[in-house]
C-alpha cells in the first residue's frame, strides 16, 4: 500500500526498482537507436498540474495505437500480443557483444512504426500533458540528451547483468 506513511525500507527499495527498470530500458533503446530523439521528446509529458485530466493513463492506453497495422495491436487478454517475448540468449549481454547471435537479436528487435504520427495522436489523446511551448521543449531536449550516451548504457548493462 503505497499511501502508508513512512514507506518502509523494503518499499522504498521496490519504488525505486519500479523508478528504476523503464529508465534502464530506455535508456539502452535511446543509446542503441532503436528510438529517436524527437521520438522521446515527444514522450516527456507534464504532470502534477491541476490540468491533467484524471484517468489520464486509460486515455493513453485506449486512445493512443503505436502501431499503423491492426494486426499489431495488443489485446488485453494476451499482452505480449502473441509476440512471444523478446528471442535471445538469457542471462547475456546482447547489447554490446559483437556475436552473430547478439547482432541478429538487435537486428529483430521491435522499433517504431514510421508510418505513425506520435505528435498526432498524442495531442488527440493526451494534449494538455504535452509540453507546448518552445521553452518546454528545449529543457525536455536538455533533460532527455543523456539518454543517448552509449557508454552510459553500457555501463548500465555491465552492472545488470553482473548482478
Amino acid at each position: 500500500n503505497w499511501e502508508r506513511r513512512p514507506l518502509p525500507q523494503t518499499q522504498r527499495h521496490y519504488a525505486l526498482t519500479l523508478a528504476w527498470c523503464p529508465l534502464a530500458i530506455v535508456r539502452i533503446l535511446c543509446s542503441f537507436k532503436l528510438i529517436a530523439p524527437e521520438e522521446v521528446r515527444l514522450m516527456v509529458m507534464r504532470f502534477g498540474s491541476p490540468s491533467v485530466p484524471q484517468g489520464w493513463d486509460r486515455d493513453l492506453r485506449g486512445r493512443v495505437c503505436f502501431s499503423s497495422d491492426m494486426s499489431n495491436v495488443l489485446v488485453q487478454d494476451d499482452p505480449l500480443g502473441g509476440f512471444g517475448g523478446i528471442q535471445g540468449a538469457y542471462a547475456e549481454n546482447l547489447w554490446d557483444n559483437e556475436s552473430e547471435e547478439a547482432q541478429q537479436f538487435r537486428q529483430n528487435l521491435t522499433r517504431p512504426d514510421p508510418k505513425v504520427d506520435l505528435r498526432s495522436a498524442l495531442l488527440q489523446a493526451v494534449p494538455s500533458l504535452l509540453l507546448t511551448n518552445q521553452a518546454d521543449a528545449t529543457i525536455a531536449a536538455s533533460a532527455t540528451e543523456d539518454l543517448f550516451h552509449h557508454p552510459t548504457a553500457s555501463r548500465t548493462l555491465a552492472s545488470l547483468y553482473a548482478a
